[in-house]
Formats: C-alpha cells, sequence, structure tokens
C-alpha cells in the first residue's frame, strides 16, 4: 500500500494542537507520553507536500481553521475547547 501522510488535530492540555505525520499512530503515541491527549480530527493526503500545506493552511489562515472547527462541532472559549466532538474520532 502507498505511504499516506495524515494532517492531524489533537486535544493536548485542553488546547488544540495541529500537525502532519507520516506515521499517525506513533505521533499519537509519542504526544500521549509527554501529555494526556485526544485524537479529534485527520486527513489523510498521498503527498507529504498536500499534507504539510494543509498543517500549514490551518495554522496560518484562521478562517481555515474556524471553517473546520465549525464543521466539527468545536468551539473555544479562550484557548480551550468547550466541545469536543468530532466527526472522526478514531480508536488507533
Amino acid at each position: 500500500s502507498p505511504l499516506m501522510y495524515y494532517t492531524y488535530i489533537m486535544e493536548i492540555n485542553n488546547k488544540p494542537y495541529i500537525g502532519y505525520s507520516d506515521n499517525l499512530k506513533r505521533r499519537f503515541k509519542q504526544h500521549l507520553r509527554n501529555n494526556p491527549c485526544k485524537l479529534l480530527y485527520y486527513e489523510a493526503y498521498l503527498s507529504e507536500k498536500l499534507a504539510r500545506d494543509r498543517e500549514n493552511n490551518l495554522k496560518q489562515y484562521g478562517s481555515a481553521w474556524q471553517g473546520l472547527k465549525k464543521r466539527l462541532g468545536l468551539k473555544r472559549a479562550g484557548s480551550l475547547f468547550s466541545k469536543t466532538r468530532s466527526a472522526r474520532q478514531e480508536n488507533i
């Protein structure tokens, strides 16, 4: 199977964290070693560039992040999530 790249959003210490990885399971375990965290959402890409571009888009453009939060039903109170519900939360 082809190598996949993932853009993901985790909740770490009650704050959103946006990243990308070619191994989502390994990356989740790395985050979990340091802090309690929860995978809220991910997108899969065939190209590393597309995954990186999406990560940067979510980090740099508030409208992209706001749109995704709205689609997922995530609301923020300051820097904290007041509601965490994901359309795509999976056990990994």
